[in-house]
Parts: C-alpha cells; structure tokens; sequence
C-alpha cells in the first residue's frame, strides 16, 4: 500500500502513485489528509482503492465524508479503516453501517472495532463483501481482532471472505 499527501505532495502524486503502482506492484494507496481531485483522477486510472481515515470532530461520524466522494468517483473503491474511527461511538458506527448499504463503493475495515456487536449489526445489514479484516498490528494484537471475526460466529464462507477473499477480489489479486 502506497501513503501519500495531497497537501504535501501537490503536483507530483500522478508521477509518484503511477511509478510505485507500476514498478513495484502496490494495489492500493492510503490518502494522508483530505483526497484531491489529483490523487482521485490517479487512483482511478490506476484502478486501484483508495484508503481514507477522516479527521473528525467527537460524535461526527466518518462515513459522511464519503458522499461527494463516492457519487463523484463512482468507480473508485474507498475504504473506510476502523469502522467506527478508533472509538466505541455508537452513531459513528451506525453511520458507517448505514452508508456502506448506501454507497456500492464504500467499504469498511475491522481493525480497532471495540465491540462486537457493531460488527454483528454490519453483518446483518451490510453485504458481507463490503467487510475487510483488519487488525491495526503491530500496535494491536492481530490475535484479538481474528477472535472478533470468530465470534461473529459467520458461515464459513462467510468468514473466509471476511478474513481475507474480500480484500484479495478489491485488490484484483483473486479469481
């Protein structure tokens, strides 16, 4: 996964995010502040997702910030890290539920959820596609956040596309 800057790096992310896609092989790129319209355009060449965390206000939940995005750039996958933003926020994470049924682009992450029960209302609600393992390792043990996966008690195709076969078909590396 490439990380860049639109802000520091305005004007030379094309050139950047081009090469590392290209040459090394990267699958997808983590926007470091708000997107541009220059790392959108590139990642939508590209066709490749595009990872956004916001920078929220308490009770503002993350999905929101995707609107625009997702309608503007309709083919480019986002992916939402944390499901709820690193916090056990009740309305952020209704909110980010809420849209990923809403945006056929929008995907989360369950790295750093802190309960449970949001990941079993996602679910219920949510086509399981949209779901990503994560885990936020090294600062989190992995082995906690597979325990989260296991306890949702999922179908064992389920799971497995959860675990890993969701990423794998966004990334273009499954068949």
């Amino acid at each position: 996964i490439a990380a860049h800057s639109p802000s520091r790096e305005e004007g030379r992310i094309a050139k950047l995010l081009t090469t590392e896609v290209r040459s090394m092989g990267l699958k997808a790129v983590r926007s470091e502040g708000h997107p541009s319209r220059e790392l959108l355009d590139t990642v939508r060449e590209l066709g490749i997702p595009l990872i956004y965390a916001p920078v929220l206000e308490p009770m503002q939940g993350p999905a929101r910030m995707f609107y625009m995005l997702s309608e503007h750039y309709p083919d480019i996958p986002f992916i939402l890290p944390h499901m709820n933003g690193y916090c056990p926020d009740y309305i952020a994470a209704m909110e980010t539920i809420h849209h990923a049924r809403l945006m056929p682009n929008l995907y989360f992450d369950t790295s750093a959820t802190m309960y449970v029960k949001y990941l079993e209302r996602a679910t219920r609600t949510v086509p399981i596609e949209k779901i990503l393992f994560g885990s936020c390792g090294p600062h989190l043990d992995a082995r906690v956040a597979m325990e989260m996966i296991r306890l949702l008690e999922l179908p064992p195709e389920q799971e497995a596309k959860v675990k890993g076969g969701n990423i794998l078909s966004l990334l273009k590396l499954a068949r």
